[in-house]
Parts: structure tokens; C-alpha cells; sequence
């Protein structure tokens, strides 16, 4: 009988991608001599059915592997090495605002729809989850896979996989820390913060999907060499319809871990807060996609909350996106929902997939619009343009708009842009690039309405707002826009200005600058066609009927007018315009 050997000399360093970049797991033979055990697959065995909990590998010594191998009773063998684990984490606290990696993956659709995971089990294969205010509603018992632990011993020692939960599911009354906040979250321990095994992660993997029926598994992880143990258990996690979700790794080079290589596995670099690739996160074949994974705020290990950074913090960004789409259509298989990721994702890098971003930067919203139906394409003022005797444009190289190239003179946001670049009110986000799709911040609206105004010196010289930082380059179009009642803040101590503005937001400044304008802000719009008006908040009513029936905005289709979601430069442009040249301000 032929013999497969895997590696039977490498030792196979397991590394958990750690919360403090740049760490790395000493060898295991550096951490004391141990006799080598090995993961084995009996012949006799091969292609069976997991029956009474069973797996269909097991764990010997070196000498009953010779003498299984010997006697040709093994399909194949390999090392089940082990790696030393070292703790870290820096607790802290966080507030709605800083949470720019929700913004960044476009969460919002699914808060609107209330879709954020319900029904479906998440497993974490880590070192446990700590209770903790933010992930109590969503978590359940697990199991503890470490060899002499007591199975029912979840809770977490090193930290790692509490961070790892709260950045898929966690949620308090400061916000929502992750954008699966419904889902069920099952701690699939394999560690302590000292050591894990490669047979761990495999019988985790296993318990997961069939004792615990997870349909989404997080692997904040990564194995240096390949494993048939590993492979096996990914095959058989695909067979069974469950998603698996892993880190590319923190090496800042090409490097490859399993099993994020693997093809049906969902591996995840990591991204900082302007978009560009976090410098430790790994580059190669096994990116299939990018989130945030720099410096984003999570649940601490021992209560309180912390920053984090690294793959292992952009893993649980992906696997929240694929338990969205669970819980809208749980039918769907491990590669639709590949499919669906890559296909919505936001493309950076060259187009298409690259070794940098995959396939871009995960969007939840866009993936929930492909699913449902919905056409979240922005605003098309094309039926509503201003007279062509007071706006002509020949759309030549006289066109401010020619100088960037992400710009399409021919697009439905032509007149919009071109007349934002005109009056100065906006700028391109580089001297070649201009982003129409980017979405819009609150601080750039309020200093937008300022720009128009012609920059009027501000009457106060401080606010309220304790998160406006003095200086900042917003900070006098928030202290006017504050003055003359456009806004109120998020709280009354908050402005939020790195928040994305939402469309209703957005008819809410521009139904307070019309009347600050002096215009007659009493038309109004029943909203009753469109099937989510119900989503609109409570103080934005009264704005958005008045935009929709003065034309200023109108629904992402026939039915919907997503009021939850991020206006995007491009309708920004669109909006400003319309609300200016309708009432001949300016």
C-alpha cells in the first residue's frame, strides 16, 4: 500500500494571530522536550462517517505510529506539533464614535432590515469567551477541546477570542461593537494562552459543526505548514454546508498559512481606517478578502474594552458578514456566500482580485442589497436637473470634472459634482481621484454648508461637544453650524464628526439650512410607497417628507428610500445642489 508522508521531519508551528502585531509563538522545542506525537488516519477507517462523536483521525505516540505505519495500517501520518502562546491585551473604553470599522464594511443595511445574524450559530475556535455585558445576549455554552480539561470550561484565560467574539456579535448601550449582534455565539476553546495543537483545532472544528450545529467557524489562526488533518476537516466543514473563516497571517510578507489557503476557506487580510493594507497583514495567493483589522475597538478580556490589531481582527468582520446572509437565506451554501462576498465587495488595489485586498474590502450592505433584491445605487437626479439655460456644460476638457479619473462625465452625477467643484464646495480626494462612492462624513457636511456661506466666522469659540478637537479642521464649521441650530450633535456632548452621515441626516441639514435660509420648509410628502419608511427615525420625519416633496431626494428605488444609509459623495453633490440652486442662494 502506498504511503502518504506529510512532512514527517517539519514541525508544524500553529500560530494564533496575535492581538499585540509582531509577536510570534516560540517553537515548541524551545519550550521544553517532549516526546512527538502524531496525527494519524487508520486505513481501515478512511472515508467513514463521524459515528458517537468519533473523528476520523487520531493522536499516538511516535512509536504507535512505526508500528502502525509498519505494519501498513495508516492512510497517512503527520507531526502534531505544538507552539507557545503569549498573553496580551490593553483594556480600555470606547464610545459609539470610534467605531469606524462598522462604517467601513457598510453595516448599516443589515442594522436597518434587523438582520444581524438571528438564528445562526457562530463558532469561535480560540481560547474561550469570557462573559462580559456586551456578548451575555449572544452567548452559549461550548466546549473546551484541550486535552484533561473539563469539556464545559469556556471562559478565557489569554484574552484572544474575547476580543475575537465582540467584534462579531457584541453589542451594549454604548452601540453595536460588531454587526452580527443576533447571532449565537459558541466558544470552541482550544487553548489557554500557552499551547494548542493542530489536532485541537481539528477536533474543534469537527465539535463545531456536529455537536453544536455552528453554520459559521472563526479561525483566528494560521498553520505555516500544510496539514491533511486540517485539510480533511475543512472538506468535511464544506460538505456539511458550514462557512469557515481564517487569517491570512501578520508576517507583512508573502507568506502562506492554512487554512486560509485552502480554497473553500474565506481568508481575511486586514485593512487600517484610511483603507490601506494594515503593513503586518500578509499578501498572497490565500487573500480572498480585506476588513478593518487595525486598531478597532472590541470587549476586554477581563470586562471594559480594548483595541485591537491584526487578521485575527478582521477574520471576525467577515464571518459577521456571513452570518447576516445566513439569517436571511439560511439555504444558502458555503459558495454562494463566497460568491456573494466577493462579487458586492468594495475593490481596491488593481481591479478585480489581488494579492493585497482579494477581492476588496468585505461590504455587508452591498452583499444584503444583492441578496434581497434591493438596488442601493444612489439618488438619479437626471428627471429633476436644473434648467439647461442656467447650467450648460459641453462636458469637454472645459469640465472641472475631467481632471479625475474615477469620474464619468456621461454619469447620472455629473451636474451634481460639477457644480460642487465650481462653487469650491468640494475637492477630489487626490489630485486624480475624486470618489464618488466614498461616503460622506458629518464633519465634511457641516464644513461643506460652512464653504457655501462663504466660511462666516463663528460667534462661539466653544462647544459642547467634547469630541471636537480644537484646531481640527472642522472644528469652526461645527462650532457655526452648532450657532445657527443646523445641528444638535448625536448627544448633547457628542458631534461624532468621523461618523458616516446617513441619508436622513442628511435631509435633516439641509431641511435646517433651508430654514435657516429663510425658506418655506412646509411642503410636505406622505411616504406611504415606500416599504421601509418605517425606518425612519422619529426626529427625521418631518426633513425627509419635505425633501422627498421638494425633490431634494428620493428613494434608491420605487419602494425604498433607505434613510439608514451612508450618503456617498457623489449624491452628497447631487442633494447640495439641488437644495441650493432650487432656492437660488448662491
Amino acid at each position: 500500500m502506498k504511503h502518504k508522508w506529510i512532512n514527517r521531519i517539519a514541525v508544524l508551528l500553529l500560530t494564533l494571530i496575535l492581538t499585540a502585531v509582531g509577536i510570534y509563538a516560540a517553537p515548541a522545542e524551545e519550550a521544553g522536550a517532549a516526546e512527538t506525537e502524531y496525527i494519524i488516519k487508520r486505513a481501515d477507517v478512511a472515508g467513514r462517517c463521524r459515528m458517537d462523536r468519533g473523528l476520523p483521525f487520531e493522536v499516538v505516540s511516535e512509536a504507535e505510529m512505526i508500528r502502525l505505519r509498519d505494519a501498513g495500517l495508516l492512510e497517512w501520518y503527520e507531526p502534531d506539533s505544538v507552539t507557545e502562546l503569549p498573553d496580551a491585551e490593553t483594556d480600555g473604553f470606547y464610545d459609539e464614535t470610534e467605531k469606524w470599522d462598522l462604517a467601513m464594511i457598510n453595516a448599516d443595511p443589515a442594522f436597518a432590515g434587523n438582520t444581524v445574524g438571528q438564528g445562526v450559530r457562530v463558532g469561535v475556535v480560540d481560547s474561550g469567551i469570557n462573559h462580559h455585558p456586551a456578548l451575555n445576549d449572544s452567548l452559549l455554552p461550548g466546549c473546551n477541546y484541550i486535552d484533561g480539561a473539563d469539556a464545559g470550561e469556556t471562559s478565557d484565560r489569554y484574552g484572544h477570542g474575547t476580543l475575537v467574539a465582540g467584534l462579531i456579535a457584541g453589542k451594549d448601550d454604548n452601540g453595536c461593537l460588531g454587526a452580527a449582534h443576533g447571532a449565537e455565539l459558541v466558544p470552541l476553546k482550544i487553548t489557554d494562552g500557552k499551547s494548542v495543537s493542530v489536532s485541537t483545532v481539528c477536533r474543534a472544528i469537527y465539535g463545531g459543526i456536529d455537536d453544536f450545529g455552528c453554520k459559521v467557524l472563526n479561525l483566528s489562526l494560521g498553520i505555516r505548514v500544510e496539514s491533511q488533518a486540517l485539510q480533511e476537516a475543512v472538506e468535511y466543514a464544506e460538505q456539511k454546508g458550514v462557512v469557515i473563516v481564517s487569517a491570512v497571517g501578520n508576517n507583512g510578507n508573502a507568506g502562506l498559512l492554512y487554512p486560509a489557503r485552502y480554497e473553500t476557506v474565506i481568508g481575511v487580510g486586514a485593512v487600517d481606517d484610511t483603507g490601506a493594507i494594515y503593513y503586518h497583514s500578509n499578501q498572497n495567493d490565500s487573500v480572498f478578502l480585506t476588513a478593518p483589522g487595525a486598531n478597532v475597538m472590541t470587549t476586554g478580556r477581563v470586562g471594559g474594552y480594548t483595541n485591537a490589531s491584526g487578521t485575527s481582527f478582521a477574520v471576525p468582520h467577515v464571518t459577521a458578514a456571513a452570518a447576516v446572509l445566513r439569517c436571511i437565506d439560511p439555504d444558502l451554501t458555503p459558495k454562494d456566500i463566497r460568491d456573494l462576498l466577493s462579487k458586492t465587495a468594495t475593490d481596491r488595489g488593481g481591479n478585480g482580485w489581488d494579492k493585497g485586498y482579494g477581492w476588496g474590502i468585505v461590504n455587508i450592505g452591498e452583499s444584503v442589497f444583492a441578496l434581497t433584491g434591493d438596488t442601493p445605487d444612489p439618488d438619479d437626479p437626471s428627471n429633476e436637473d436644473p434648467d439647461p439655460k442656467d447650467f450648460i456644460c459641453p462636458k469637454d476638457d472645459t469640465c472641472p470634472m475631467t481632471v479625475f479619473t474615477d469620474l464619468d462625465l456621461n454619469e447620472w452625477y455629473h451636474d451634481g459634482i460639477h457644480w460642487a467643484l465650481n462653487e469650491g464646495v468640494m475637492v477630489g480626494t487626490s489630485v486624480d481621484t475624486f470618489s464618488p462612492e466614498t461616503p460622506t462624513t458629518r464633519a465634511m457636511l457641516v464644513t461643506m454648508l460652512w464653504s457655501i456661506e462663504d466660511k462666516p466666522e463663528p460667534e462661539k469659540t466653544e462647544t459642547a461637544f467634547t469630541d471636537v478637537k480644537t484646531g481640527s479642521w472642522y472644528e469652526k464649521a461645527v462650532l457655526w453650524a452648532s450657532q445657527e441650530k443646523l445641528t444638535a450633535g448625536t448627544s448633547a456632548t457628542t458631534f461624532s464628526p468621523n461618523a458616516e452621515l446617513t441619508r436622513e441626516q442628511l435631509a435633516t441639514f439641509l431641511y435646517r439650512y433651508a430654514e435657516y435660509k429663510g425658506a418655506d420648509v412646509n411642503a410636505t410628502k406622505e411616504l406611504d410607497g415606500y416599504t421601509d419608511a418605517g425606518q425612519i427615525s422619529g426626529w427625521a420625519v418631518n426633513a425627509v417628507q419635505w425633501a422627498v416633496a421638494v425633490g431634494i431626494i428620493s428613494g434608491i428605488s420605487e419602494t425604498t428610500l433607505s434613510p439608514q444609509k451612508s450618503a456617498v459623495r457623489a449624491e452628497v453633490a447631487a442633494m447640495l445642489m439641488h437644495c441650493v440652486t432650487q432656492f437660488a442662494w448662491k
